[in-house]
C-alpha cells in the first residue's frame, strides 16, 4: 500500500489538523442534505480559530448548538479526549433540571456537544464514517438507563452533578471523555434530533430529558404527579432515545 494514500493519510497523527477539516467539510455537507430534505434552512458557523472549545456551530430555528469535532481512524486506538468541560456544561437555567446542584460560583455553560467520526476509506476515497455523539442530555440519560455499557457516562456524568470536583478532576478547565461515554447514531438527521433540533414533529429529546431528570432521579412515582406536571417514564425515554439514535 502506497504510503500516499488516502488510508494512510487518515491514521496519521502529523496532519490531525487537515483531517478534522476534511471531516468537516463532510459533516457540513451532511448536515444541509438532512435539513434540506425535510425543507429546513440550517445556518452553520465555524470557527476562525479554537477558542470556547468548539469547532463547528449550527442553528435551525430558534436553536443553536455548538459542537466539538473529532476524527478517528476506522479501529483506531485513541480511548479517549480532552474536552473543555464548560461545552457541556448546562446553561444556568438549566442545571437544576439537569440534576446539577450549583456549588461555589455557578456559571453558565455552552450546553454543546462532541461528534466523533470514525471513519474508513480505501486508498482514494472515503467507504464509511460511523457517528457518534455526546453532550450532557446523553450523559444524563445512560446513567438513568445504568446499562453495563452506560458506566463510563454515568460515572462523567456523575462528576459534572458535583462541580467542586469537577475542577479537581479537570486539568486547564478540560475534562478526559472516553469514547465509551459516546453513543452511535445512525445519520446526521438522528445527531441533529439527538442533539436537541426539531426536525419532526415529536417533542425534543432534551426537552424529555429537562423535564424528567429529577423525578426520575427522584425515584418519583409517575402516576403521583402534580396537577399541570408532566415528565417521562425510564421505559418512554428509553424507546425515544432508540428512535432518535436509528432515524436515516
Amino acid at each position: 500500500m502506497s504510503t500516499r494514500d488516502l488510508s494512510t493519510f487518515v491514521r496519521n497523527p502529523n496532519v490531525s489538523t487537515e483531517r478534522e477539516k476534511m471531516m468537516e467539510h463532510w459533516l457540513c455537507y451532511q448536515i444541509y442534505e438532512a435539513c434540506f430534505a425535510r425543507h429546513l434552512l440550517p445556518l452553520i458557523y465555524t470557527t476562525e480559530y479554537d477558542r470556547g472549545g468548539f469547532d463547528l456551530a449550527v442553528g435551525i430555528g430558534n436553536t443553536l448548538r455548538e459542537f466539538q469535532l473529532k476524527v478517528l481512524a476506522y479501529r483506531g486506538k485513541t480511548p479517549g479526549w480532552d474536552i473543555s468541560y464548560p461545552l457541556l456544561w448546562p446553561k444556568i437555567d438549566d442545571l437544576e433540571a439537569y440534576g446539577i446542584i450549583p456549588e461555589g460560583n455557578a456559571y453558565s455553560g455552552r450546553m454543546g456537544g462532541v461528534i466523533m467520526m470514525e471513519v474508513s476509506t480505501d486508498a482514494l476515497h472515503l467507504t464509511k464514517v460511523d457517528l457518534y455523539y455526546c453532550d450532557i442530555g446523553v450523559l444524563a440519560f445512560r446513567h438513568l438507563r445504568g446499562r453495563k455499557e452506560d458506566r463510563a457516562a454515568s460515572k462523567l456524568y456523575r462528576l459534572f452533578q458535583r462541580l467542586l470536583e469537577l475542577h479537581r478532576a479537570s486539568a486547564k478547565g478540560q475534562i478526559k471523555v472516553s469514547k465509551s461515554c459516546f453513543v452511535k447514531v445512525e445519520s446526521v438527521a438522528a445527531l441533529l434530533s439527538l442533539a436537541g433540533f426539531l426536525l419532526d414533529q415529536m417533542t425534543p429529546f432534551h426537552w424529555r430529558m429537562r423535564s424528567s431528570i429529577r423525578p426520575l432521579l427522584m425515584h418519583r412515582d409517575y402516576d403521583a404527579r402534580q396537577p399541570g406536571e408532566h415528565w417521562f417514564t425510564k421505559a418512554e425515554l428509553e424507546h425515544e432515545f432508540d428512535r432518535i439514535c436509528s432515524i436515516q
